[in-house]
């Protein structure tokens, strides 16, 4: 699967974090954006086309869950949304992934971890397009 140049949108009000994950991404080519809230990052969803988002669930102004919310009213065909977390408890992981959350990663993660949740993330993506476009052929004939 080819991942070099697809666009990731990285969500958290905490700059080193957002400069922790762009140099944790860096190695792989991704064209990233940030936003340091979740109303800034709705608004460059609704302007620009990306292919993942990785958005901290605890912020001020919009927090990741009603930023993963929003993402789902304005119907972006399927955009993967994982959520990144200082918090440990699993009752705290389930919250995301039952509101439609692709995953969930625990602060503090690894280059590893990350780089692996966002190429799952973005494989899964291209195999749901790839079916989407092959249910629109079929529907065609």
């Amino acid at each position: 699967m080819v991942i070099k140049g697809k666009k990731i949108l990285l969500v958290d009000d905490d700059p080193n974090m957002l400069r922790l994950m762009e140099l944790y991404l860096q190695p792989d080519s991704f064209q990233i954006n940030t936003a340091n809230n979740g109303r800034k990052a709705l608004s460059l969803l609704k302007k620009e086309k990306f292919d993942l988002v990785l958005a901290d669930m605890q912020m001020p102004e919009m927090d990741g869950i009603t930023l993963l919310n929003q993402i789902e009213a304005l119907c972006l065909n399927f955009l993967p949304v994982v959520m990144v977390t200082a918090y440990g408890q699993v009752e705290d992981a389930e919250l995301p992934v039952n509101a439609g959350a692709y995953d969930i990663i625990q602060k503090p993660f690894t280059s590893f971890r990350l780089r692996l949740t966002v190429k799952n993330a973005l494989a899964y993506k291209a195999i749901f397009d790839k079916y989407m476009r092959l249910k629109k052929i079929k529907r065609k004939k």
